[in-house]
């Protein structure tokens, strides 16, 4: 997660293309790494050997090539994944942090590609969603949702603040927000202007502050 201004957002699309999977060659692929391992049905994937170029991969039998992307089961015992290429996968807009099957964030663009170099699977982002932040005297929760701070307007008023989750925003493919991935058109106009996002450095979650005249 990082501190950055939203005037200009790349990863407009991550939501739409990457829905499905994690930019393989297929309608639902596109670039970037998607969301293989929320979405498909986990378990034998893919043809070829265990292990190898294409098909099916797990923690002891790694990608020869590529990365190892789960379907849905990705935390159950036995769970396979498939090999997926990293050209086109792991590049594009930026997908976003992870959640692992353990509840531990991992950040990064393309976070999924990371674990999925060493076929370690990851899974559903409510698992990480323990505790909370302050949000101008609300509580939000960690890493699924932000702060939405909103200044100015009339002469006099005070600052309001929303808690909204991270997939009702877009962008972030997996539910863990992330500056770098949150998709702003619909609270800032296009491309994000008029917000910013930033991180704050001891609670590591993100506060988008928006700027009315």
């Amino acid at each position: 997660m990082r501190s950055r201004s939203l005037s200009c957002l790349t990863c407009g699309f991550a939501a739409v293309v990457l829905s499905l999977g994690c930019g393989d060659d297929s309608p639902s692929g596109g670039g970037g790494a998607g969301g293989a391992a929320q979405g498909g049905g986990g378990g034998e994937v893919g043809g070829g050997e265990v292990g190898g170029a294409s098909g099916s991969c797990d923690e002891a039998n790694p990608c020869e090539a590529g990365v190892c992307l789960y379907g849905a089961d990705a935390c159950e015992l036995g769970a396979v994944g498939a090999c997926q290429p990293t050209n086109g996968t792991c590049d594009g807009p930026p997908t976003g942090p992870v959640c692992d099957c353990a509840g531990v964030v991992h950040e990064g663009d393309f976070a999924s590609c990371t674990l999925g170099a060493d076929a370690t699977p990851f899974g559903a982002a409510d698992a990480c969603a323990t505790g909370t932040f302050d949000c101008g005297g609300l509580s939000c929760t960690n890493h699924v949702q932000v702060c939405i701070e909103t200044l100015g307007g009339p002469a006099g008023a005070e600052p309001t603040y929303e808690c909204r989750d991270a997939d009702e925003l877009g962008g972030c493919s997996f539910g863990i927000a992330d500056c770098g991935c949150l998709v702003l058109d619909d609270l800032c106009g296009v491309g994000g202007a008029g917000c910013s996002c930033d991180q704050d450095a001891v609670t590591q979650q993100e506060t988008i502050t928006i700027a009315l005249p």
